[in-house]
């Protein structure tokens, strides 16, 4: 270790050289990372929450509301809930003043409500206002709402289902049980599932009333963006690869001008043990300082350029980066090594 050290620094601008090299391989791979995964990461949040891997069932004659409900907890299944339109009603605050009602099943709220209106759904059924029925009648979670002709009932909270079903904003929703038919069932997948969970949930409703039609919310085109296909084919990827080779390729060729060198060393009587010891704490050294002085300004450059920074692209990144790391940590020894694997008197006549 202490012979390395010297080495290290007596070859200082040597030394200067191969850190600046393994920092900008290793810093643009990590940039490349960073930069497209925060893209693609904050487009796949943005496209969750509008609901991209969202299905809807329909049938003709309804579909069943409780095989709708059975179908949370399944793999692959985020939530699941069915839907009922209920005609409309007038309220004794506005009078004349039409607005939609809809019986709902437990899990819909969790497909249909953002997630932070759902975190203060409160622990029993009950009658729910969305935000733009909430807005005009000027009313709160806690209160009396009071339909015309009938007993006025509390609102136990308000869900904001304008992102993903703003048919239902301006509605009076209450919590039903799931039996019977329903006009709908709504189920959201996680991004892996997604692709497969039509042909199962259409598989779940099987010999039902009708023929099970299932669609996405958001429908597909030619336009459309998959953040899941896109983090997968992206290039550097796999190109912590080719990062690894080039630099354990440096490495190789600043060991074939050390030939010399490195016959003294064996002319002295240092082992090739020892000398391979030797070689590897030079390049685990370098490639340590490299990489993290690469990923240092590789996120300093995405944070100053504005440019959004996740713990998840920050995740990528150290894994694509370090694996490349890695691989020249194993791959740079042996390289030089093998340079060096010649009689000495070959090595020295470099000299």
């Amino acid at each position: 270790m202490g012979e390395a050290v010297a080495n290290l620094r007596s070859s200082a601008v040597r030394s200067s050289i191969l850190f600046a090299a393994l920092s900008v391989a290793f810093g643009s791979l990590a940039y490349l990372e960073v930069h497209q995964a925060s893209d693609l990461l904050a487009f796949e949040s943005s496209f969750q929450a509008a609901g991209g891997y969202v299905s809807i069932v329909s049938a003709q004659g309804g579909v069943s509301a409780g095989r709708c409900e059975g179908l949370n907890g399944m793999p692959g299944v985020v939530a699941a809930g069915a839907e009922r339109a209920e005609g409309q009603a007038t309220f004794s605050s506005a009078p004349g003043v039409l607005y939609q009602q809809y019986g709902i099943t437990v899990g819909m709220p969790r497909v249909w409500a953002t997630a932070s209106s759902i975190t203060r759904l409160p622990p029993t059924p009950g009658f729910f206002a969305g935000t733009a029925l909430a807005s005009e009648l000027a009313v709160r979670a806690g209160l009396m709402l009071a339909r015309v002709g009938e007993s006025p009932v509390p609102l136990l909270a308000i869900l904001d289902v304008s992102a993903r079903a703003p048919q239902a904003d301006r509605s009076l929703l209450e919590i039903i049980p799931p039996t019977g038919n329903a006009d709908e069932c709504w189920v959201e997948f996680t991004p892996k599932a997604f692709p497969g969970g039509s042909g199962a949930v259409a598989a779940a409703f099987a010999g039902g009333n009708g023929t099970p039609s299932v669609r996405a919310y958001i429908s597909p085109d030619q336009f459309s963006r998959n953040p899941t296909s896109e983090l997968k084919s992206r290039p550097q990827r796999n190109g912590w690869a080719i990062v690894a080779l080039l630099v354990a390729g440096i490495f190789a060729l600043v060991a074939w001008l050390r030939r010399a060198e490195l016959g003294l060393y064996l002319a002295l009587g240092t082992s090739r043990v020892t000398l391979a010891t030797m070689l590897a704490m030079e390049s685990w050294a370098l490639v340590a300082a490299g990489w993290l002085a690469g990923m240092l300004w590789a996120l300093a450059i995405q944070r100053a350029t504005g440019n959004a920074l996740t713990l998840g692209s920050i995740r990528l990144a150290t894994v694509t980066s370090g694996s490349a790391a890695l691989a020249v940590l194993v791959l740079a020894p042996i390289l030089s090594v093998l340079v060096a694997r010649g009689s000495i008197a070959n090595l020295l006549k470099d000299r």
